[in-house]
């Protein structure tokens, strides 16, 4: 029998394996390794799709570089991205809120800002930015949190805010139609987390600590109407300090 005409490949470690030219021997030596061959195919294909992929990110780059440039282009997307959002407002306005429910659940600051945007905006209309919320409680919203944090209740957190609410010491109320005064009740100072069951009790209720907190705010008036009360000792203290006081209706307790 003639010897099978056989001759070398190089491997990618380097070494010199024996493959025979013919097809029977081409055949044989597949056969016996097919588990070669499968990881040598495999590397190939990663190797080559990084490749592939790492080109493609370059010519994207560069065709995103040079349609900046382009007046044309950028004037027809524009038009495309306007009618595409107007087709798909409600899309658009879901996914909105999706992230936004997503952040309200994981990210405390950002629940605390909207919240206190949004008391904001009810009393005084109009919308309020983190920067303009920022001067108005004293503080950025991540110091504020800090601050809420300090002074939680046993078995509050974060995790379970869904049970507490932030509390104004001096009641948003008793500020009545004085914007200057809604503004100043914002303050950090005025502000402390409560139970929900606890703050919705005790509603318009004036007490000694609600006057102090509000003369360290800078307010310097009372407006309590119908269901409103305050006690004997806070109206004691608030004349005494000199606030302006106006009642009607108003339980003293």
């Amino acid at each position: 029998m003639a010897a099978r005409k056989t001759t070398t490949v190089i491997s990618p470690s380097g070494k010199r394996i024996p493959f025979s030219v013919s097809k029977a021997g081409r055949d044989e030596w597949r056969g016996k390794n097919k588990d070669r061959l499968k990881a040598i195919s495999k590397r190939y294909r990663v190797n080559r799709k990084a490749k592939g992929e790492e080109k493609h990110k370059a010519y994207m780059r560069s065709w995103r570089e040079n349609k900046k440039s382009d007046p044309v282009y950028l004037e027809k997307r524009k038009a495309y991205l306007k009618s595409w959002r107007s087709k798909n407002r409600e899309l658009i306005n879901r996914k909105d809120w999706d992230r936004t429910l997503a952040r309200l659940d994981n990210d405390p600051s950002f629940a605390l800002s909207r919240k206190l945007r949004t008391q904001l905006a009810m009393s005084l209309g109009g919308g309020f930015s983190d920067a303009l919320l920022s001067v108005i409680i004293g503080c950025d919203i991540d110091e504020f949190r800090k601050i809420i944090q300090s002074k939680f209740k046993a078995g509050m957190s974060f995790e379970n805010r869904s049970r507490w609410q932030i509390d104004h010491v001096f009641p948003l109320s008793c500020c009545g139609k004085d914007s200057e005064d809604v503004v100043k009740s914002f303050n950090n100072k005025n502000l402390r987390p409560e139970w929900s069951r606890d703050n919705l009790s005790k509603r318009d209720r004036v007490t000694t600590d609600g006057v102090h907190t509000a003369l360290l705010c800078g307010i310097q008036k009372i407006h309590l109407r119908w269901v409103g009360q305050i006690s004997a000792e806070a109206l004691e203290r608030a004349k005494y300090l000199g606030f302006s006081v106006f009642l009607k209706g108003v339980q003293i307790v």
